[in-house]
């Protein structure tokens, strides 16, 4: 069993109606990653080891984050980098609709 099942058999025992749901299960599952993760690097990691287990379940680098080579840990830095960057964005336009204050999550 890989660390992504592992994970995943979790959640659904801790809520049996995920497993009706995948899609939902699985953003709930890469959420879980990531609030776990020391890294964005891992987070990345572990939300591309939600899709590999499904599309080429026998990828050798279908490990948890800290198993992998420095050269596979370095290449989730430029996904994190779009994601952090596209996060940033995320909070400018909410800035801009009114949805935040200035400085932090103020209304």
């Amino acid at each position: 069993m890989s660390y992504i099942s592992e994970v995943k058999e979790h959640l659904v025992a801790k809520r049996p109606t995920l497993a009706e749901r995948p899609g939902l299960l699985d953003l709930y599952l890469a959420l879980a990653f990531a609030k776990a993760s020391a890294s964005p690097e891992e987070a990345v990691h572990h939300s591309w080891g939600i899709n590999a287990e499904k599309h080429n379940p026998g990828d050798e680098d279908l490990k948890w984050f800290e198993l992998l080579s420095a050269e596979v840990q370095e290449y989730d830095k430029k996904y994190a980098t779009l994601i952090d960057e596209t996060a940033q964005w995320i909070v400018a336009r909410k800035r801009e609709l009114g949805l935040i204050g200035a400085i932090g999550g103020d209304a």
